[in-house]
């Protein structure tokens, strides 16, 4: 029930969500997941007239009869959600004989609000509530409405139940990641891993390991990981630290950024073809040259935590960002929303240097991070296209999980998001991708219990 402080609605909109039963079902039975539950129940409990949002069908009484479809508001076009969202408003408005005046809450996501649902409710005279507008993540929603439901009222995956040894909430869900992870508790038995800890098999951290055991000096640890890290772009990444690392074996000099200065982009492209550290190779080899000149200055907080050790990581991930006199980027290929936080982490942890408001780095998303955070039910994000909205989206729900709660790691990185990410990406990889190739679950970790597939 809304609180003393909220007024009680006229009639509820609830968003529908992809996680859907295999038969033909009502309305209200077809989804199925910890989210919609929620929604559900909080819905129920209010007692007003309550309808779904479908991508496909549009309004829905919960009652109807409907079968499972495959289909989101995201596979539509910009115009086609705008369709979508005047029908919507046209049969809510037949269907209660008229909205002024009427108080609408609407619990659903972005998608299906921006693209003129609010608008248009507004001009037909409701007054629009939103009550999580503002609320990031699952976990943090299904907080939301369980501090408003009866323990008597709650429907299956809702906040309150307890079923066992659930989890409540998104920070469990990160100690339990970064616990197994670190602690060499994962199940890589059916993974054809090392039975060694996950965090000493990921790419970077094998191959610095082995150069430092080869007596390579931290700053050229540190040029390597920088230069190899704008190279990760849709690549296999034990691939590319291979390559790299034999690259750097071969010939160190392309990763001295004062002698790739006397070098030609063509020889600098063609070696990185033939060790296969590049794809792209004349884009890439304009962008390591780059990178070269912009490191050769010897000026600013990125020159500083490469060459000293020494960082803040506000700054470091400022600095990424920066363009020179000429307006071109100092640093391309080592800015973007997935590489620029990988990369400050990589300069702490294994790279060694000692940096300050690491707590301000998100998690690294890219599609092994997504597809965990939506298998845990962590965001309800299935179906967007992995932009800048979408991965916000998750970092914000992971940056909530970790700072309530305790984040195993190793030195520099400890507590941090940065100390969780390597843990998701590792998860999403070796787990939950190697489930859906094999087609049965393959629990790695305890949190793959609590997967919403």
């Amino acid at each position: 029930m809304p609180s003393q402080n909220e007024s009680l609605p006229n009639l509820i909109l609830v968003g529908c969500v992809k996680s859907k039963r295999n038969s033909r079902n009502s309305a209200k039975d077809l989804y199925n997941s910890r989210l919609w539950h929620c929604r559900r129940a909080y819905a129920e409990q209010v007692g007003v007239p309550w309808y779904i949002l479908s991508a496909k069908y549009g309004l829905l009484a919960p009652e109807i009869s409907i079968a499972p479809y495959d289909l989101a508001l995201a596979d539509l076009l910009a115009a086609q959600r705008r369709v979508w969202a005047a029908q919507v408003v046209n049969n809510l408005t037949a269907k209660v004989s008229g909205l002024r005046g009427k108080v609408i809450e609407i619990h659903a996501g972005k998608l299906y609000v921006d693209y003129g649902l609010e608008d248009g409710l507004r001009q037909a005279g409701a007054i629009v509530h939103r009550p999580l507008a503002h609320v990031s993540g699952i976990g943090p929603q299904c907080k939301w409405y369980a501090e408003r439901l009866t323990s008597g009222s709650t429907q299956e995956g809702c906040y309150p139940v307890s079923r066992g040894p659930t989890i409540s909430d998104t920070a469990q869900l990160a100690e339990l990641i970064t616990g197994d992870f670190y602690n060499n508790r994962f199940d890589l038995s059916a993974r054809d891993l090392s039975t060694s800890t996950a965090w000493s098999q990921m790419p970077e951290v094998k191959y610095v390991q082995h150069l430092r055991a080869a007596g390579t000096s931290a700053r050229s640890v540190r040029l390597l990981l920088t230069f190899i890290a704008a190279m990760d772009y849709a690549r296999d990444a034990a691939r590319l630290w291979r390559a790299g690392v034999e690259l750097f074996e071969s010939h160190p000099e392309v990763f001295d950024p004062d002698k790739i200065l006397s070098m030609s982009s063509r020889t600098v492209s063609a070696l990185l073809r033939a060790s296969g550290v590049s794809q792209r190779y004349r884009q890439d080899a304009k962008a390591w040259c780059r990178i070269a000149a912009s490191l050769a200055s010897g000026s600013g907080a990125v020159c500083r935590v490469v060459d000293e050790g020494v960082g803040n990581a506000q700054e470091l991930l400022k600095e990424l960002q920066s363009r020179d006199r000429f307006g071109q980027y100092q640093f391309p290929m080592l800015r973007g929303p997935k590489i620029g936080p990988m990369w400050v982490r990589m300069m702490a942890n294994p790279g060694g240097a000692k940096i300050s408001h690491m707590d301000i780095v998100p998690v690294a998303v890219d599609v092994h991070v997504r597809r965990v955070t939506e298998n845990l039910g962590v965001t309800d994000t299935q179906g967007w296209l992995l932009n800048k909205e979408t991965k916000r989206e998750i970092q914000s729900a992971w940056c909530a999980a970790v700072t309530a709660a305790s984040i195993e790691g190793p030195s520099g990185i400890q507590d941090t998001c940065a100390a969780l990410d390597p843990a998701l990406w590792f998860f999403g990889k070796h787990g939950c991708r190697h489930c859906e190739r094999r087609g049965q679950r393959l629990p790695i970790s305890r949190a793959c219990y609590h997967c919403q597939l």
